[in-house]
This record gives structure tokens, sequence and C-alpha cells, in this order.
């Protein structure tokens, strides 16, 4: 979606891509999970610095620590979700 928004698909690519901007609540799911570019990491980077200043409801999880979200995409983003959310360790198995 946000591919094809990026691209100028069309406004309905427009309309769907805002979504993830203004939804009450956005759940990110395993992060880290995923395939990680250079795009994934400016994605990521919009949307939660987005939803932060707009004061909307973001769950990240994932299975990563910060040092590792510092290599993985940069320490910009792992610095943003460290200051912006407050994380909560729950031990055991996935």
């Amino acid at each position: 979606t946000l591919e094809d928004e990026r691209f100028n698909r069309g406004e309905e690519a427009h309309e769907e891509a805002e979504r993830f901007y203004k939804c009450d609540l956005l759940i990110l799911d395993e992060l880290g999970t995923e395939q990680t570019t250079a795009y994934a990491s400016a994605v990521l980077f919009n949307i939660i610095s987005k939803r932060f200043a707009d004061k909307k409801v973001t769950v990240i999880t994932s299975d990563i620590n910060n040092e590792d979200l510092a290599v993985r995409y940069s320490p910009q983003i792992a610095y943003r979700i460290s200051e912006s959310y407050t994380q909560v360790y729950i031990p055991g198995k996935s």
C-alpha cells in the first residue's frame, strides 16, 4: 500500500496509505521480521514519528532490543522508539 502511494498509483492508494497515519490504533506486530530496506526504514520512521506527533496510539511488538533496532534500522529509529514509547518486557517463550 505504501509503495503504491509512493509511486503515485492513484488517489485510492493515497487514501489507503493515510490509514496508517490516521487510524486510532496501529499495531506493528513482530517488528524486525520483515525484509529491511532503506525504503522500509524510512517508512517506519515516518509512521512512528508522525503518529507520535499526532498523539496517535501505536503498539509495537518485537523480539529485538534497542541496540539491535539501531543496527537493523538506524540509530534514529531506535532512539524514537525508546524515547517515545513505553517499553514493556514480557519474559518467556514467544
